[in-house]
Formats: C-alpha cells, sequence, structure tokens
C-alpha cells in the first residue's frame, strides 16, 4: 500500500460516517464471494511463514493481507474500481479518489484495462494535468488486426475515444503526444495507428494545446493542415509520417502561408511524395530557420522533394553510397545551396570526390559546416569561403586524410572540431608563418582535435598548430588536443 497503517485509520475516521455505511454495502456481495479465497491465502500465508522467504515475498503479502476493515474496504474496491462508477465521486472525498487512482494504476495488470478505463472520468485521473501521451498509456489502445493474421481479443481503446476522454475530462491539457510504440513483432501483426478527420476534430477543440507530437502515426496533409490552422495558440507541432494527399504544388503553397506563424520549419523526406515528415515551431530566433533534411540515392528525383517545399536555410544530406554519384548531388546543391547557412553531410563516400570548392562554389552564404566522410582537397584557391563560422569535420578511414590548408583560410571561422587518422597541413611552415602574421585564424574561439595518429610526429606538429593559433590569438581562446591510441593488425609483433 502507497501509505501507513496509522494514516489510513486516521483519515478513515476522519470521513462522514455514511459513506462508509454506504460503500460496505456495496461491496458486501463481492466479499462473500471471496470469502473462501481469503481463507484459503490466510492459510498458504500461515504455511508460508514455516519457510525462510526474501523480502520481496514478504512485501507482497504485507501489500495482499488487509489487517482492518478499513483496509479491506479499499482494497476491495480498488480491485472492483469500475463497478462504482457515480459513487466514486459522490460517496469519497478527493484526496481518496487520488488514492485509488494511484493504487488502480500500481495494479492495472490485475485490475484489469476494461475496469480502469471506466473508472477514469469518476476519478478524475486527469482532471489537472497538463501533459498526456499514449506511450505511457500504450496498455489502453486498441489494435486492429491485419488481413491474414490472427490474434486473441483483448479489451482496448482508440486513439478517438482516447482524445474525446480527453477532450471532455482533461481541461488542463496543454502537451499532447500521440506515439505508436509498439515493436516490429507487433507492428507485423497490427494495422499502423492513424489519424482520421473525427480525431482530428477532437484535437481542434482541445484549444489549450500548445505542443502537439505526432510519432509514428500516420496522418494525412490535409489534417495536418486543420490542426496547424484551428489551434491558434500552437507554439509546436511535429507529426514525421505525413501521408501526401494533396498535389505538390498546394502543399508547397500551403506549407509557405504557414511561414509568418511558425518561425522554424523543419522538412524530412520520408519516401517523398508518398510520406513528408514535417515540424513548425514558434521561436523567439531573430532569423527564420527552415530546415531540410534528405537522403540522397532514394527512387524518386531528389528535386521533386525540394520544389516542393519552401525555400531552406539549413540542409542535412544523408548519402546511400550504393546508389549515391555527384549527378545526383550536384542538382541539389544547385537548387538550395544559395540560402543555405548550415550544411551537413553525413556518410560521405570518398569515391564521390567531392571537394571544398564544389561546396562553396554552390553555398556561397554558408555559416557553418559539418562533414562526416571524405572530402578532397584540390588546392584550388577558394572565394566563397567570406561567412563561414564553424566548421566540424570527421573521418573515420585510416587510408584517408583530412586536409587542412584551405578550410583554415576562412576568415571569419571561430569554432572548429575535427576528428581523423591523418591530417594534411600541406607546406607547415608556410601555414604556421600565416598563422604568426595574423593573415588566418584570428578569429577563432574554439579548436578541438581528436586524432588517431600512431606516431609522435605527427602528435607533434598538432600540438604546435594549436599553439600557434593560441598564442597569435588577440583574445583568450580554447584549444583542445584528444589522442585515441591505435595499433594496426601485427603492428606489435614488430615492435
Amino acid at each position: 500500500m502507497p501509505y501507513s497503517r496509522t494514516e489510513n485509520t486516521r483519515e478513515i475516521q476522519n470521513l462522514k460516517k455514511n459513506q462508509l455505511a454506504t460503500l460496505v454495502p456495496i461491496i458486501g456481495s463481492a466479499t462473500k464471494t471471496r470469502g473462501c479465497f481469503r481463507c484459503a491465502r490466510y492459510s498458504n500465508f500461515s504455511i508460508l511463514i514455516k519457510f525462510k522467504m526474501s523480502q520481496k515475498d514478504n512485501d507482497i503479502i504485507y501489500k495482499r493481507k488487509p489487517f482492518s476493515l478499513q483496509e479491506m474496504t479499499f482494497d476491495t474496491i480498488v480491485k472492483n474500481i469500475g463497478r462504482y462508477k457515480e459513487l466514486l465521486k459522490t460517496k469519497i472525498s478527493p484526496p481518496w479518489r487520488e488514492r485509488l487512482g494511484e493504487e488502480m494504476m500500481k495494479r492495472k495488470w490485475e485490475i484489469g484495462t476494461e475496469q480502469i478505463w471506466t473508472a477514469f472520468p469518476y476519478l478524475e485521473t486527469h482532471k489537472t494535468i497538463e501533459y498526456f501521451s499514449t506511450s505511457k498509456e500504450k496498455w489502453l489502445l486498441k489494435s486492429e488486426v491485419k488481413r491474414g493474421k490472427s490474434a486473441e481479443p483483448e479489451f482496448g481503446v482508440s486513439i478517438n475515444e482516447i482524445l474525446q476522454y480527453l477532450d471532455k475530462f482533461a481541461p488542463n491539457l496543454k502537451k499532447l503526444c500521440i506515439e505508436d510504440t509498439r515493436g516490429w513483432y507487433e507492428i507485423n501483426k497490427y494495422k499502423k495507428l492513424r489519424l482520421d478527420k473525427c480525431a482530428t476534430d477532437l484535437i481542434c477543440q482541445m484549444r489549450n494545446l500548445t505542443h502537439i507530437w505526432i510519432k509514428s502515426v500516420n496522418v494525412k496533409f490535409s489534417v495536418f493542415e486543420s490542426i496547424c490552422r484551428e489551434n491558434k495558440i500552437l507554439q509546436e507541432i511535429e507529426a514525421d509520417r505525413i501521408l501526401v494527399d494533396v498535389d505538390l504544388k498546394s502543399m508547397k503553397m500551403t506549407l509557405e502561408n504557414f511561414a509568418s506563424a511558425f518561425d522554424h520549419q523543419e522538412y524530412t523526406n520520408w519516401n517523398f511524395p508518398l510520406k513528408i515528415g514535417i515540424v513548425f515551431k514558434k521561436t523567439d530566433a531573430v532569423e527564420h530557420c527552415r530546415r531540410a533534411n534528405h537522403i540522397v540515392g532514394c527512387a524518386y528525383p531528389d528535386t521533386v522533394f525540394f520544389g516542393s517545399i519552401p525555400e531552406i536555410t539549413h540542409l542535412e544530406i544523408s548519402i546511400k553510397p550504393t546508389r549515391c554519384n555527384m549527378v545526383e548531388l550536384q542538382p541539389i546543391l544547385n537548387k538550395v545551396g544559395g540560402n543555405l547557412k548550415e550544411l551537413r553531410l553525413l556518410n560521405w563516400d570518398r569515391l564521390l570526390k567531392f571537394t571544398f570548392q564544389i561546396i562553396f562554389e554552390h553555398c556561397e552564404n554558408l555559416e557553418s559546416l559539418v562533414l562526416e566522410g571524405h572530402v578532397e582537397d584540390d588546392d584550388k584557391p577558394i572565394n566563397s569561403f567570406g561567412k563561414l563560422k564553424e566548421l566540424h569535420m570527421f573521418l573515420g578511414d585510416f587510408n584517408l586524410t583530412l586536409p587542412l590548408k584551405s578550410i583554415l583560410s576562412a576568415p571569419l571561422l571561430q569554432d572548429i572540431h575535427i576528428t581523423a587518422y591523418n591530417f594534411d597541413m600541406g607546406d607547415k611552415e608556410g601555414l604556421f608563418n600565416r598563422i604568426r602574421n595574423r593573415e588566418i585564424c584570428t578569429k577563432v574561439r574554439k579548436f578541438i582535435i581528436e586524432t588517431m595518429a600512431l606516431y609522435d610526429s605527427d602528435m607533434a606538429d598538432l600540438e604546435k598548430l594549436l599553439h600557434e593559433i593560441e598564442k597569435n590569438s588577440p583574445e583568450p581562446i580554447f584549444t583542445k588536443l584528444k589522442a585515441w591510441r591505435w595499433f594496426p593488425a601485427g603492428y606489435l609483433d614488430y615492435c
């Protein structure tokens, strides 16, 4: 029990006599039907105490054995919570209803889903909540079996029933998360959760909602649009499985119309043009952010996706190496590169022969660049480094070298974090002299190098690079060199 016997007795005595007098007859029939069961349970208890038991076993026995009429009454009400309905509100005070609700949820598998769902409105369990997530109440959700599959019938509640309940009994609800957290086995057996027009109408009736998350649940674009349009005080909404049920030109116009309402927008290519993920937020940022997350190498032409969303300022591209080539990548940068302020290139393959020059010829306004993979330095002058402030690079291939000569010449570079096995600084003394003469790296405020270098000479060069930048900086900066020691197969045999 979640409270002591002393506290229980004291508070029961404070209840009005007619409350207990009303409840005892109600539970009387249920008590009589289980009289034999209790006798058997108490007999089992007398037998079990002859043997050595763990503390866990003792706790279970204590919880299941009422010691007084009051506790027996409470225990019986919990076990039959779905039968009392209106009596829970008229005969039991709010503090005790709260206790009943807490105990009911602790014993939900014993009591059963149907009883709990029946009791929810009368216990006022969600009257004061501001956040509700279906992932925490997933045991309530009803699953529809796919055609050709079979499953034993179980009581469950549909998404629409849950929304209807929240609309009526959760007046203070501000944040709503509708999420399908079922595993692969369940997804293979049951139909995908989805929101229909009825669910949309119920969500739109919840006038206090400020945050809505729809995760791994199918929802049509027209439905998503209605939610964004009708909920006037909405601060954030996310849906990662939006089914495109309108023509692409109309979709783009609709998304552009929301630009004034939500200054932060994110679009994710989920098998476009069938599905798309969208995030809208209201922020206090001075500049608007429109981000796209895209996988290069999909079957559908990439430019169609970017032509169906508003102009973007932030872009993350993941690569499918077996299906990707530069012919597919360059049209993307041609189309959206001019407005980009941040570019993230992930899972880059060395066969692509990508260079810094290709990036900055198309992305002249780039301020942040994140690279995970190989980028070559063709040693050609780059005139578009002018606005780059942040550079993060990761190269996890022992056979490849990360070039530094060209990129360190970016005049406004402030934040640098690079990780690789091998580094190429070109003419080292020439590079160090440029740093000493304050021709480059004058704006750097943070420089972190992580290396898996095998030889101490490589470490010495990197240490000298950081030392020269730190020594010649007009302002204090943070530098760090972190070494990850490793040895190729067979290397120790020759030591």
